[in-house]
């Protein structure tokens, strides 16, 4: 039982969730996805009717065509009268017996009624209460003898089946608000699923569609929750008091109340600013949640994606927002973000709405949300060939869609455009550039994997952007008047890349114990693939053996080779040597800057050259190969990296990341402790 409202002492503010078996759920949705078809085939359900149907655009549509009728009949100085109506317990009121009467009635597949039928006689349930002494109180299995199951996909195209002949009475009925410029359409009700909107030209009307509507609830034993329920009368555009007429037993909104239909509030129209407002507060109210929150970088946009945003999203072609606005909110947005360390106040902003597998952080970007919904929205109306539509598209020119005007709006740029705006820029274009040489898939597992918590994640992109406050930043960026030789070795301008891996001073120290857990890792895994060592330890905690030698295999660990013949660059990171194939690996690590990916890879090739070919001759080996395990400060992999590891057979991708990852957190602490250091 889930609490509906804060009031957990009334039995009616609780609504009861289905726990189904597994294989019931798996059952009852393909049934669903057969009537599903079966109605759509059959064109069994009324326009009126948007809940839960396939193709459309179920409450936002039933939102936009509200909302242009309303403004129509207020701005042109035209009688309406509406109700909205609520059934109580709507989903617990369907009679069982009447449910297989509609069924048979549109002609649904009788195996699919007689398994209905069969399953409804034995569903049962049990109420489980736990009361304060940690006790509880089971109850013996109560038989359901109406109403269907909230949480199965199968209730919501059955109970949409019920309500059609009530749709069908009243679209029969020849009443409702007759549409300007149409000599014949009248609209005479919205239904979503059980959220009922009644429309008529005047309050006797409205009263003959309340007593169908009653009438008809009655007969199926299906009641009205009138405390929420409400109507509203108006003539030539301003509100009238209602004369209480017979079958109107429902609360009359006065001048400054509102009612909640599908998720706003309205009088007879929506207050714009009101309703802006509130969601704005409601937005900002859960991105502050998420981001105070322990998850991770990519789960924290992905929860503002999916949780956050579509409190304002859902209100795109509904109510007006202008590029300002949206604008504003996503600046508002991203001064969060900063607050909580998961973005650089000077970052690439066009990178963070930008995919993780493209390098960028994956947030949502409001402005192009909308503009895609608009033109979407507009698309669908328009394309639409139902009488209803075709009136409402005529007469729009009150909703954001402004769908009499056939001037289209200006598309949202593309990931493709985005990215090369990113690649233009003169500062922070200088990654996705570099990018470009790495592989991108692998060069990107540490945005898409979301093994980083936000303010690491943050802190790296904000070195890759090239925004850290350094000296040379300062000097070059924010002009300011400074000497920028580094703080340490005195010579070279303090820029990012020499920070992160051109400073000699700390070369020996701190690139050195970022060097090592990374070749740590791959020895580690070398060592345990070939059964040399029982358990993999904790990579920082790892410390390899200099020699491990067996019958089968060698392998060296920042061993110096010796040779017949001086070799200068005799040193390797590993030493793999497969004494039954006669084969060896020199294997080295080095994690220069971006832009020398490509060319640390080729030398280290060359550097080792002549070393191999010692070594192929001293232990007679057929063949003795270089592999250049190269990844940059930034966490950019090289497109070969793949290739290397697969000649010792570690095409491993699990391995790669962790690489990466190690890369990433010791460059994101080597410059957090350099820019503390005080000169």
């Amino acid at each position: 039982m889930k609490a509906k409202s804060e009031d957990l002492s009334k039995p009616q503010n609780y609504r009861p969730i289905t726990c189904l078996n597994t294989l019931y759920k798996i059952i009852t949705s393909l049934l669903a996805n057969k009537i599903d078809n079966h109605v759509d085939e059959n064109q069994i359900l009324t326009e009126e009717q948007k809940g839960c149907r396939r193709k459309t655009q179920g409450c936002k549509e039933q939102l936009i065509i509200d909302g242009i009728i309303a403004n129509e009949a207020k701005k042109r100085h035209r009688n309406v009268s509406v109700a909205w109506l609520d059934y109580q317990k709507a989903f617990d009121s369907v009679p069982h017996s009447y449910l297989i009467d509609v069924l048979n009635i549109y002609k649904v597949n009788g195996k699919i009624v007689n398994f209905l039928q069969h399953c409804m006689k034995s569903w049962r349930t049990q109420l489980l209460v736990n009361n304060d002494r940690k006790t509880s109180v089971k109850t013996n299995p109560i038989p359901i003898e109406s109403g269907i199951f909230q949480g199965d996909s199968l209730s919501p195209i059955l109970f949409i089946i019920c309500l059609n002949p009530l749709s069908r009475l009243l679209q029969s009925s020849n009443l409702g608000y007759k549409l300007k410029g149409s000599s014949t359409q009248r609209l005479s009700h919205l239904l979503y699923v059980d959220d009922a909107k009644l429309y008529a030209e005047n309050e006797q009307d409205l009263g003959k569609l309340l007593t169908i509507t009653k009438t008809f609830s009655e007969n199926i034993r299906m009641k009205f929750g009138y405390d929420k329920c409400a109507k509203i009368i108006y003539k030539k555009g301003k509100k009238t008091t209602s004369q209480n007429i017979e079958h109107l037993n429902i609360k009359e909104l006065d001048d400054t109340e509102k009612y909640k239909y599908l998720g706003l509030d309205q009088h007879l129209i929506r207050d714009t600013k009101e309703l802006k407002d509130k969601t704005e507060k409601k937005l900002h109210t859960r991105i502050n949640k998420i981001l105070n929150t322990s998850l991770n970088g990519k789960n924290k946009v992905k929860a503002v994606n999916t949780w956050a945003i579509p409190t304002i999203t859902y209100t795109f072609g509904v109510i007006q927002w202008s590029q300002t606005d949206l604008e504003r909110i996503d600046r508002k947005i991203r001064t969060d973000m900063t607050a909580n360390r998961i973005h650089h106040t000077n970052a690439s902003v066009i990178r963070l709405y930008l995919p993780r597998r493209s390098g960028g952080r994956g947030l949502l970007n409001l402005e192009h949300l909308w503009k895609k919904q608009i033109i979407n929205l507009r698309k669908y109306f328009k394309e639409k060939q139902t009488p209803l539509l075709k009136v409402i598209c005529e007469i729009d020119s009150y909703s954001p869609l402004k769908l009499k005007n056939n001037d289209e709006p200006t598309q949202a740029p593309t990931i493709r455009e985005k990215r090369e705006e990113w690649q233009g820029k003169a500062l922070h274009g200088k990654y996705p550039k570099a990018l470009d040489s790495g592989h991108q898939t692998e060069s990107t597992s540490w945005l898409t994997s979301g093994s980083l918590y936000g303010e690491t994640e943050g802190f790296m992109c904000a070195i890759q952007d090239g925004v850290i406050s350094t000296k040379n930043y300062k000097k070059c960026i924010l002009k300011e008047d400074i000497d920028d030789h580094c703080r340490m070795c005195k010579t070279a301008p303090e820029t990012i890349q020499h920070i992160t891996s051109g400073c000699p001073t700390i070369a020996h120290t701190e690139y050195l114990k970022r060097h090592n857990l990374t070749a740590g890792i791959l020895h580690q895994k070398i060592v345990t693939k070939l059964k040399l060592q029982e358990s993999e330890d904790s990579y920082y905690t790892y410390v390899p053996q200099p020699v491990i030698e067996t019958d089968s295999w060698k392998v060296y660990w920042d061993i110096t080779i010796r040779t017949d013949k001086t070799v200068a660059a005799n040193r390797p990171d590993i030493v793999l040597h497969d004494k039954q194939r006669k084969e060896a690996f020199f294997i080295d690590i080095a994690h220069p800057n971006d832009n020398n990916l490509e060319k640390t890879e080729r030398e280290k090739i060359t550097k080792y050259f002549e070393l191999s070919q010692e070594y192929k001759a001293i232990y007679k080996l057929n063949k003795v190969t270089v592999l250049p395990i190269i990844i940059t400060s930034t966490g950019i992999i090289s497109k070969n990296m793949e290739t290397y590891l697969s000649k010792i057979h570690l095409d491993n991708k699990p391995m790669i990341r962790l690489m990466q990852k190690s890369v990433i957190l010791e460059t994101c602490r080597i410059v957090r402790k350099f820019l503390n250091i005080q000169e």
